[in-house]
């Protein structure tokens, strides 16, 4: 009994240590305002109530965090869930995955971001504000997934993005806006997930990588704008154990962005790491806290990095309705934003079949 505590505590400060390692070596800086900056929010309610660590999770939405989850699945699995930003913008996304024998699985996944709903917002001129129509921001991006189980404790996966974005970016001679449209179909994400027991998984998962939006300006002068989303590398755990005789999961994300995707160092690289904890004290119900983004670099000891607020927090709930529908399960997550401006919230529903 005292090896096996003595070997999971080795374990659980092997992963912090792995997960922590790099902080110190990032200069200052900040991505939020570079491209992409839409497809960095979390997607699902229980990664939304754990911070956003979800990288290593059992096949909770793989196709969009960690693609080689997929294949180890027995069952076909059909996920949906919606959800609000903080500021009022929509959330809409969709999966559907299933294994093919003996060693492969693929997966489907749709992802809506945009604000249907909103009518109050207007361009950034203070001097001739003009009103933005319904529906003005909108994006899709969608991922056709692969995944292949090499052995009991390798996994791998792939998927490819097809992205899409629609923006106004110009007046005509009426004061009306022109919008504009762009599409790009190769963003590539890549996972490799090693189980090390039937405790600790550990994954790497490289996202975003070659994705490129070619945008037609209609001015003055008409021109072309590339838009090359940030790609990011992240180094995730998950752990599984009892605490006080009850089912406990602990999940960390380290995630790191280091240079564009042209290959071009950051002049700022950074790393955002996140960690939650799943608490299940009943059969069908659990609960789900986090903490989420918190900026590793430079001026992680400087006074105006503590006056800032530095993460964000989360909480949620899961419960199993397979009493009422077999195979089906239900997830509800809420986390104050990055600015503590506002609140985001996520519903979704998984069914295995």
């Amino acid at each position: 009994m005292e090896k096996l505590l003595l070997r999971n505590k080795y374990i659980v400060a092997l992963v912090s240590l792995l997960l922590t390692s790099g902080a110190e070596m990032l200069s200052a800086g900040e991505v939020g305002g570079l491209s992409g900056a839409y497809l960095r929010p979390p997607v699902g309610a229980a990664a939304l109530a754990m911070g956003g660590a979800s990288s290593a999770s059992p096949d909770y939405l793989a196709c969009w965090w960690n693609p080689s989850m997929i294949a180890p699945a027995k069952e076909k699995k059909i996920e949906i869930g919606t959800g609000t930003r903080s500021l009022g913008r929509t959330d809409l996304y969709g999966q559907f995955t299933f294994k093919v024998p003996p060693r492969l699985g693929m997966g489907f996944f749709i992802l809506y971001r945009g604000d249907p709903f909103l009518d109050n917002l207007y361009n950034d001129d203070y001097d001739n504000p003009q009103k933005l129509d319904r529906a003005s921001y909108t994006t899709l991006t969608s991922k056709i997934a692969l995944s292949y189980n090499f052995t009991k404790k390798i996994y791998a996966g792939i998927n490819i993005g097809i992205l899409y974005q629609r923006l106004p970016t110009a007046l005509d001679e009426n004061g009306d806006w022109i919008y504009t449209s762009s599409n790009g179909i190769g963003s590539i994400d890549a996972a490799v997930l090693y189980k090390v027991n039937e405790r600790l998984k550990l994954s790497v998962v490289a996202r975003d990588f070659f994705a490129l939006m070619t945008w037609d300006i209609a001015s003055d002068g008409n021109y072309q704008i590339n838009d090359r989303p940030l790609p990011s590398l992240t180094i995730a755990s998950s752990y599984e154990d009892a605490l006080f005789g009850k089912p406990f999961k602990w999940t960390v994300d380290l995630k790191g962005y280091v240079f564009d995707n042209e290959w071009n160092a950051l002049d700022h690289k950074e790393a955002y790491l996140s960690t939650g904890v799943q608490l299940q004290n009943w059969e069908a119900f659990a609960l789900r806290l986090g903490i989420g983004d918190i900026r590793l670099n430079g001026q992680f000891m400087d006074d105006e990095y503590r006056d800032e607020f530095f993460c964000k927090i989360g909480a949620g709930i899961s419960m199993d309705l397979s009493s009422i529908v077999k195979g089906l399960h239900a997830n509800y997550g809420v986390s104050t934003d990055k600015l503590w401006a506002g609140i985001d919230q996520q519903l979704d529903f998984s069914f295995r079949f």
